[in-house]
C-alpha cells in the first residue's frame, strides 16, 4: 500500500456522515445494515469480509468499515469485531490462515512490542464485556466517518505509514476523535485491529456521564418551559 502523508480535512462538507438507520428506529436492523452497504457501494467488499473472515487481499480500511458498520447496525456486531481483533503471536496458521486459538488480544491493554502485539488474551465473553464497558460509544453510534482523507480522491489515509504492516486511522464517531490501529498478521495475511483509543482523552464512563447529565439538563429545561407556558394561560 502506498505511503501517503496524513492530511486532515473537513470531510463533512463533501461526504455526508454515516447515519445509523437502525439505531434511529429504536434498535438494530439487518435491513439498515444492507442498505448502508449498498449506499456506500461496499456490498461486495464487506460481504467478502463477512464470508471469508480475516484473509488475504483485504484492505485495512475495509476491515475498519466492516467492524464499524457491524458495531453500528448489527446486534451481533461485537462478535464480528472479535473476528477481526488481533491474535496473540503465533496464533495464526501460516498454512490455512485460520486462528489456532479462540482468544483475541484485548484492545484496551494491548501494546506493540518488538514487531508483535502483546496483551491480555480474552474470549468472546470477556471481549464483549470490555467493549460494552469501555467502547460503548461505538456500539449503535449515530454517525462515523474517516477524519483523515486524501484531498482529491477522499480515500482514507493512514495517520502514520512509517511501517507498512502498522496502520493507524482516525475516525470521527459522533464527533469524538477515535484512533483505530491495525497490525498486519502474516499468519492470516490480513490487517487486524489491535487497539482503539479515544483521542479526546476522556474516559468512556466520564464522557457518557457528561452526555447523560447534559440530556438531563435539557429535559429539565423543556419541562420547565412547559410549566411556564402552562402557568401563563
Amino acid at each position: 500500500y502506498p505511503a501517503f502523508c496524513a492530511i486532515c480535512v473537513n470531510i463533512r462538507a463533501r461526504c455526508p456522515p454515516i447515519a445509523c438507520c437502525g439505531a434511529a428506529a429504536g434498535g438494530f436492523s439487518s435491513a439498515a445494515l444492507t442498505l448502508e452497504l449498498q449506499r456506500r457501494g461496499l456490498q461486495t467488499a464487506l460481504e467478502d469480509l463477512a464470508e471469508d473472515g480475516p484473509s488475504a487481499f483485504k484492505s485495512p480500511t475495509k476491515v475498519i468499515e466492516y467492524v464499524m458498520v457491524n458495531l453500528q447496525h448489527n446486534a451481533g456486531g461485537i462478535a464480528e469485531a472479535f473476528r477481526f481483533a488481533a491474535r496473540s503471536p503465533g496464533q495464526s496458521s501460516f498454512v490455512s490462515g485460520m486462528a489456532l486459538s479462540d482468544k483475541r488480544v484485548a484492545w484496551r491493554t494491548a501494546k506493540f512490542i518488538g514487531g508483535y502485539v502483546s496483551g491480555r488474551a480474552v474470549g468472546l465473553d470477556d471481549f464483549t464485556a470490555e467493549v460494552e464497558e469501555h467502547y460503548s460509544w461505538l456500539v449503535g453510534c449515530t454517525a462515523w466517518s474517516f477524519a483523515v482523507t486524501h484531498p482529491v480522491t477522499f480515500e482514507p489515509l493512514a495517520r502514520s505509514a512509517e511501517k507498512d504492516f502498522l496502520r493507524e486511522y482516525v475516525l470521527l464517531v459522533d464527533d469524538r476523535p477515535v484512533s483505530v490501529q491495525l497490525l498486519y498478521d502474516w499468519g492470516c495475511w490480513c490487517y487486524l485491529v489491535w487497539r482503539i483509543d479515544f483521542l479526546d482523552g476522556v474516559p468512556e464512563e466520564s464522557y457518557l456521564a457528561a452526555v447523560d447529565q447534559q440530556q438531563h439538563n435539557c429535559d429539565e429545561e423543556r419541562e420547565g418551559g412547559v410549566r411556564d407556558r402552562g402557568g401563563s394561560l
